[in-house]
């Protein structure tokens, strides 16, 4: 990579980050979602105790798997669990999702991301769906540049923070088609932890669903 593309790439970071920043501390929300990350991390932590799991959606008993605990792990092991810990994270990916964009649409998708009021507030919720717009711009950028693994990285980072994610793990199995064993494997291997929960346990996520009453 040139220098000036380095260049150019950290100023997009930045910018978006400064951004996304602005009057944070005043708007940040903490609230129950907020405090069971936090908890959850703890738990990995302090209390050394590992999770195959993440967060619960519905009354379905539908899990997550844990690839967002594990990377909010370092962020709240350097800040000793400060409660800016969750700003600094949101405001983290918030500059790498902005970087994945400019390189997806140029500046226009980065300004259209960086300008937009709606996407501003969504990147202000410290919550669990917070992978889902990188992991949506690194899947955008990987069908553009063909990139059939890097798509299904993208899609197993997206279903470790919202059951939604699933969309998008179906359009890029349809677009890649041709390469179906290798994206199973990857986002198989991503979300291994869920599987082997529930396999351990009987399935019970599949059990609800076709319990669920319409």
């Amino acid at each position: 990579m040139k220098l000036r593309q380095i260049l150019i790439l950290t100023l997009v970071f930045l910018d978006t980050v400064l951004v996304r920043n602005h009057r944070l501390s005043e708007t940040f929300i903490f609230g129950e979602d907020q405090e069971d990350l936090s908890w959850r991390v703890k738990q990995i932590i302090i209390d050394r105790q590992p999770t195959l799991i993440s967060a619960k959606f519905s009354s379905l008993g539908f899990y997550l798997p844990p690839g967002y605990l594990y990377l909010l792990a370092p962020f709240f092991l350097v800040t000793n669990f400060h409660p800016v810990t969750g700003q600094l994270v949101i405001i983290a990916l918030a500059g790498i999702t902005g970087i994945l964009l400019y390189l997806t649409g140029g500046w226009l998708a980065w300004y259209i991301y960086l300008t937009s009021p709606l996407l501003h507030q969504y990147d202000r919720i410290f919550w669990n769906p917070n992978l889902i717009l990188p992991a949506s711009a690194l899947a955008v950028l990987a069908l553009t540049k063909k990139r059939p693994l890097l798509a299904a990285v993208a899609a197993g980072l997206a279903l470790q923070s919202h059951p939604q994610a699933i969309w998008l793990t179906l359009v890029i199995f349809f677009y890649y088609r041709r390469h179906w064993p290798i994206i199973l494997g990857i986002i198989s291997l991503l979300v291994s932890p869920l599987i082997l929960v529930e396999l351990r346990h009987g399935l019970p996520i599949p059990h609800h669903l076709l319990s669920a009453q319409p």
